[in-house]
């Protein structure tokens, strides 16, 4: 029998297990990349009234100004950055990706609710790519087709979308760098 499970639930269900899963040197390599902008801690009050960055308490905004926490283990103050991390990995993902990665030997999830929105890549009309004017400059993690045109592509649209069909991905160079399981993450208009 399947339990039927909101999406924003579901969402924190799942970024719950993968945070408990989380090793040290993931959490180094989330706070380099995922959040680039501690390494300017002198503007972390800016950055957190901004929304840039989660609450944090000031214990926390002392160790970032220090660099203290590039120093394992990790003080649990910095879970907040974490936890906005892999949540912002599921945005925009569909209801049957959530459930996939919920439902296990011991449950089986219906997920339900609206789909945050995503624009569509326009290689191949995933909804992949930032909303905002269609995701101008954003590069789309399942056909890696850089929205802007032929410019930063290199090739045009229609060349891609072939090479999309054919290959699956914008071209073979860039096979290396799509999402493998982006297909299913995400919805396509068609």
């Amino acid at each position: 029998m399947k339990t039927t499970i909101e999406r924003t639930k579901a969402k924190e269900l799942i970024v719950k297990s993968q945070y408990n899963r989380l090793e040290n040197h993931k959490k180094l390599e989330i706070l380099e990349t995922g959040y680039p902008h501690l390494d300017d801690a002198d503007d972390i009050d800016e950055f957190i009234k901004d929304g840039d960055l989660p609450q944090l308490d000031e214990e926390i905004i002392t160790i970032i100004k220090s660099k203290e926490y590039l120093r394992i283990p990790f003080h649990k103050g910095l879970d907040p950055l974490f936890i906005e991390y892999l949540m912002s990995d599921l945005y925009g993902v569909t209801n049957a990706y959530l459930a996939l990665l919920l439902n296990d030997r011991k449950g089986m999830y219906e997920v339900t609710g609206e789909i945050d929105q995503l624009g569509i890549c326009p290689c191949y009309l995933y909804h992949a790519i930032g909303y905002g004017e269609d995701g101008f400059h954003d590069i789309c993690s399942i056909c890696f087709w850089e929205n802007g045109g032929i410019g930063p592509n290199g090739i045009p649209l229609e060349k891609a979308q072939e090479n999309f069909k054919n290959l699956g991905a914008m071209d073979a160079s860039s096979l290396q760098f799509i999402d493998p399981a982006g297909k299913i993450k995400y919805k396509r208009n068609i």
